[in-house]
């Protein structure tokens, strides 16, 4: 999906053709694919293909985060490093880069409500 996202993305617009072949699947399985993008708000269904919807799509989290998985687990691991060797708080925001951090993090918390 992040690949037909990419190919509408960067020409504004695509046959399903284009898309089948680049992305060597079925033109059944493009035009489920583009089905479920174009409910998720990502594209408009064309007469035999698709354009981008109006302003840069966002990607739904499960698509995001597979992109740069590796990058993400070395910011965390560098994150989880920075942090001193006692008990504090620790606030985060929402995030899939901020997921994996929470992930390094999880083997040093307490319980909620708990102690050490």
């Amino acid at each position: 999906m992040v690949r037909i996202l990419a190919a509408v993305g960067s020409r504004q617009s695509v046959s399903l053709a284009e898309l089948t072949d680049e992305l060597e699947v079925s033109a059944a399985t493009m035009r489920r694919d583009l089905t479920e993008l174009e409910q998720q708000g990502l594209i408009t269904r064309t007469h035999g293909g698709a354009r981008g919807s109006l302003g840069p799509p966002e990607l739904p989290v499960r698509l995001r985060d597979t992109q740069s998985r590796d990058a993400k687990r070395a910011i965390a691991r560098a994150v989880a490093d920075l942090l001193p060797n006692r008990r504090l708080a620790v606030a985060l925001s929402g995030g899939t880069t901020t997921a994996e951090v929470a992930r390094a993090l999880a083997p040093f918390s307490a319980p909620v409500g708990g102690r050490p």
